[in-house]
């Protein structure tokens, strides 16, 4: 997954000439998130506010990116 979405955001930044710097931040604190709970709690689901909030947030940046194409 972080890999799809940094070769994502990668290829939206050549296309539109953007900064990402907001979006790709916003994609890395998602991936901590989700390497630090799958740490602590190798079992269960991914399930917090952060985590969704963020997720939420990179999406959206990407959305408003790719909409040009």
């Amino acid at each position: 997954m972080a890999k799809l979405r940094q070769e994502a955001l990668a290829l939206a930044s050549v296309r539109a000439g953007h900064n990402l710097s907001a979006a790709q931040s916003e994609s890395d604190k998602t991936i901590q998130l989700v390497e630090r709970n799958a740490s602590i709690n190798t079992h269960k689901t991914v399930n917090n506010g952060d985590h969704k909030q963020s997720t939420q947030q990179a999406t959206n940046n990407l959305k408003n990116l790719m909409q040009d194409f």
